[in-house]
């Protein structure tokens, strides 16, 4: 039994040690944890993981079949019921130090795919906020050339400062407005007062061109759509700003991941007790064959009876 135990522990010896880390991520109460356990598990993610830490010069492995067996044998993800929202992610490596950034990598990738592949509450309104920012910023492109064709290439100072002061107020009450509420009846209002505003200014003001005509309805309007695309962008990059706060209090990595400072495995104690009771079970079969095999070898031999 002691030698069994002895080459069962030598045996260990050769086994690399393991270190585990562990990264936890909080999802929330509007992210069911498993959505965000199927990003984290997905190929993609891996693939960024692999791509970031270089994992191919880590393992010393240069097909992507075995790199990515590699990786599927050494981490692991894990959720708890949908009260507790979060999701566990262990990673094991040679190396202590690289566990931990292995586990945060999984982590921040996985956060980072969840947001981008627009699937949680967060990163679905700030798409939204994105493609009307892109539609604005469009318009008043167009708007400005307009502007450029009819001989009005700075539109701001197309009109006089108080006027344009007094525009750009009301332009940014609209844009509040219409940002603020879904009420068409609302909304309409206050499009009409802009447009009673401008046209008040476009009887009282004189065009700035050389010709010295009256500033024409179509400009004064192009003029003032400029002043309110101005503010609808400016509104909208600030709410941008703060959804871009909020998703990431959505979905967030509880602190980093510590350094393990004791191995996961293998419990070489295991190997030895292990040894020792296989060598245990050999004894006493051993010590049993020898009591019975002088009786088993005198009953082979005996003459059967007449």
């Amino acid at each position: 039994p002691t030698a069994l135990a002895l080459g069962a522990y030598l045996a260990s010896l050769s086994v690399e040690n393991k270190y585990r880390s562990t990264a936890i991520v909080v999802t929330g109460d509007r992210i069911p944890p498993m959505l965000l356990k199927s990003v984290a598990d997905s190929d993609a993610v891996r693939d960024a993981v692999i791509k970031r830490l270089n994992l191919n010069r880590h393992y010393g492995q240069s097909e992507a079949n075995a790199i990515a067996l590699r990786y599927a044998n050494r981490v692991n993800t894990s959720v708890t019921p949908r009260e507790a929202a979060m999701m566990t992610i262990t990673a094991l490596d040679t190396e202590p130090l690289f566990a931990a950034k292995l586990a945060e990598a999984v982590a921040r990738e996985a956060i980072d795919a969840a947001q981008n592949q627009t699937i949680t509450p967060g990163s679905i309104a700030l798409r939204r906020m994105q493609v009307r920012l892109e539609h604005v910023e469009r318009e008043a492109a167009a708007g400005a050339r307009q502007l450029e064709a009819a001989g009005v290439k700075d539109w701001r100072s197309a009109l006089g400062e108080g006027e344009a002061a007094l525009l750009s107020l009301i332009a940014d009450l609209q844009a509040n407005i219409n940002l603020q509420t879904s009420d068409p009846q609302v909304r309409e209002n206050s499009t009409i007062l802009l447009q009673l505003r401008t046209t008040d200014m476009q009887q009282r003001l004189s065009d700035r061109n050389p010709k010295g005509d009256r500033i024409s309805i179509a400009v004064m309007g192009a003029v003032r759509d400029q002043f309110y695309y101005a503010a609808l962008g400016k509104r909208l990059s600030a709410q941008i700003d703060i959804a871009k706060k909020d998703m990431a209090d959505e979905i967030r990595l509880a602190g980093a991941p510590s350094v393990p400072l004791v191995k996961d495995s293998p419990q070489r104690v295991l190997y030895l007790a292990g040894g020792l009771l296989f060598g245990l079970i050999i004894a006493i079969f051993m010590v049993a064959w020898r009591e019975t095999a002088p009786s088993l070898k005198r009953d082979i031999g005996r003459p059967p009876s007449a």
